[in-house]
């Protein structure tokens, strides 16, 4: 049996002073980075460093973990990050301190059941591999808080998933998902929900009984309509719809009241809902690539919208309320059909930056000119081809 000092000795042999890359706690060797030294596989020794909380072999070339991996039963934190593994040992499961795994850009296929073992569990990354389905066992990790499967394979996800209690972060961006179950409703300390660039078409009712959600990002899928019931969702803060096919809103949605950002970039909508003058903590509101013909006069109560991005649409004018956003920094009017800038744009007292396309500009007054120059209002022309991006 070697010593903790001997398998240290064994490790600086193959790979080099470690001194830098050790932490010590009472004498005992906790904290250990062996990253980017390009290994293929670890020392077998390596699981007689029992006092060891956090392991660090991320950037590496390792194809499997020892099996001896299990018996580093005092670790935290595990990171595998960017490695060749096809596989976790069943071994993984006897870790049951681990709070942290982070498995990432890797080429897993699939997850061992023992992964159920590991009641601590807080945080699981296994974003970039090859995952189709994910284990029961996984439904398991009640304490789990983070849940990052971004760029898999998976095409479903399980009923069990409500089973998360505790689950306050997950990701799924970059998966084939088609819909996401009914309860996902039940994750009631969900803030965040990650769902951009999969293949969603519509979404359940149950994911509007979500209390906490703050940021909800489903870009890039193909949505045509919203639940009736998404004005319940009044914790929500980010919100992306961008790249899908909305051709409308419920009108209920200003009841999002605490929503800061709201991007609905590359869609198909014609109309925004009156009642949005009620958003009065928006920020950031992104309409760029739709069909919209007007903006309601209601905008001008958008009380705290700094970036108002209407680029390519079909506007031929402006309501002359738009000049009541005091708060508004940028404004992005390229691609547009408006005959000319309206003189109420005079009244946007804290606006630094306005985006027109060279036909438009070529519109603008003198007087208008000399007064966004006194104002030093940053005028930047856009091409109108980016009408057809």
């Amino acid at each position: 049996m070697f010593s903790e000092q001997e398998v240290i000795a064994q490790l600086e042999h193959q790979f080099g002073s470690l001194t830098d890359r050790c932490g010590y706690t009472d004498g005992f060797l906790t904290k250990l980075s062996l990253s980017n030294l390009l290994p293929e596989e670890l020392p077998t020794e390596i699981g007689l460093l029992v006092h060891l909380q956090e392991l660090n072999v991320s950037h590496n070339n390792l194809t499997r973990l020892p099996p001896l991996i299990g018996k580093l039963v005092h670790l935290q934190k595990l990171n595998v990050l960017n490695n060749d593994l096809t596989y976790l040992p069943p071994a993984i499961g006897e870790l049951v301190h681990l709070q942290e795994l982070d498995v990432s850009q890797n080429s897993l296929t699939h997850l061992p059941s023992a992964i159920g073992k590991l009641v601590h569990l807080q945080e699981l990354n296994v974003t970039g591999n090859l995952l189709k389905e994910l284990p029961t066992e996984l439904w398991h990790l009640t304490n789990l808080q983070r849940l990052l499967l971004y760029e898999n394979m998976i095409d479903s996800l399980s009923s069990e998933i409500d089973q998360l209690v505790n689950v306050e972060y997950i990701g799924l961006d970059d998966n084939p998902l088609t819909s996401l179950p009914p309860e996902v409703g039940n994750l009631r300390q969900l803030q965040s929900l990650g769902c951009s660039d999969c293949q969603l078409t519509t979404l359940p009712d149950e994911l509007c009984f979500l209390p906490h959600l703050k940021h909800l990002l489903l870009s890039g899928n193909q949505l045509v309509v919203l639940p009736k019931s998404f004005r319940k969702l009044v914790s929500l803060s980010t919100l992306n719809l961008s790249y899908n096919q909305l051709e409308y809103l419920p009108s209920d949605m200003s009841q999002l009241i605490n929503l800061r950002e709201f991007d609905l970039t590359h869609n198909q909508l014609e109309y925004l809902p009156s009642d949005m003058s009620q958003l009065i903590n928006l920020r950031e509101f992104d309409l760029t690539h739709n069909q919209l013909k007007k903006l309601p006069s209601g905008i001008g109560q958008l009380e705290s919208l700094e970036i108002l991005s209407l680029y390519y649409n079909q506007l031929t004018t402006l309501p002359v309320e738009l000049g009541q956003l005091q708060r508004l920094r940028v404004l992005g009017l390229a691609g547009n059909p408006l005959v000319s800038l309206p003189p109420h744009l005079k009244n946007l007292e804290t606006l630094h930056d306005l985006i027109l396309d060279t036909v438009l500009f070529d519109t603008i007054s003198k007087d208008m000119l000399q007064f966004f120059e006194e104002k030093e209002i940053r005028v930047t022309l856009a091409p109108l081809s980016e009408r057809s991006v």
